[in-house]
């Protein structure tokens, strides 16, 4: 068996800023629609960001990190959890993801946040707050 590499680095993690948007993307940030996001930072800098925002009448969530950031699969997931619970707070009842499928396990870790394809449209997974 073998031993699962341990992050010799702690991931500072919270609610993202417009600065952390914008040092993500490497640019500004006013075309982008509003969100609630969160992230996490390696020394400083962003290492990975997720959320939701509106867009066209339907609240989306999302996800995207960098190579770095996948050896923090326990603060990715807790982030995930922690945006779901804000958006259920906020009184959203669905979000819809896109499924990237570069990265291995995305479906799962989808699925294991309560997320479940949506039949109507076959490539968008649906999550619908527990009432």
């Amino acid at each position: 068996m073998t031993k699962r590499k341990r992050p010799k680095k702690k991931v500072v993690t919270g609610r993202a800023t417009m600065d952390d948007v914008e040092s993500y993307l490497g640019k500004r940030a006013d075309n982008m629609p509003s969100m609630v996001a969160w992230c996490g930072k390696l020394d400083g800098k962003v290492i990975g960001i997720g959320g939701y925002y509106r867009l066209a009448g339907r609240w989306h969530a999302f996800v995207d990190l960098r190579k770095r950031a996948l050896i923090y699969k326990w603060e990715i997931a807790y982030l995930g959890m922690r945006a779901l619970q804000h958006a259920k707070k906020s009184g959203i009842r669905y979000l819809y993801a896109e499924l990237d499928s570069t990265h291995p396990g995305a479906s799962a870790w989808l699925q294991r946040l309560g997320f479940h394809l949506d039949p109507r449209s076959l490539y968008l997974f649906r999550w619908r707050a527990k009432e």
